[in-house]
């Protein structure tokens, strides 16, 4: 299991665009569970699925959408998983 943290300097800090830098409740690490490729823009409706490895550890990895849905929608996979 790979795990995730923020640097000292950004922990507890949230970019959130339009709007300026928030403060947030600082998580000290989490494990890895989705790879989101935002370099890449989804253009099939039912989209295959995909995977990438790091460190030699594979994880499942979806495109950006276009659209106000695409937080959620990962908000969504990451508590009940896809359907295939």
């Amino acid at each position: 299991m790979l795990w995730a943290s923020a640097p000292d300097r950004i922990r507890g800090r949230i970019e959130a665009r339009g709007v300026g830098i928030l403060a947030a409740e600082p998580c000290l690490s989490a494990p890895l569970r989705l790879i989101v490729d935002m370099g890449q823009t989804e253009t099939l409706r039912l989209p295959p699925e995909r995977w990438r490895q790091i460190a030699g550890i594979t994880l499942p990895c979806l495109h950006k959408c276009e659209g106000p849905h695409f937080h959620m929608a990962i908000w969504q996979y990451m508590k009940a998983g896809r359907i295939l």
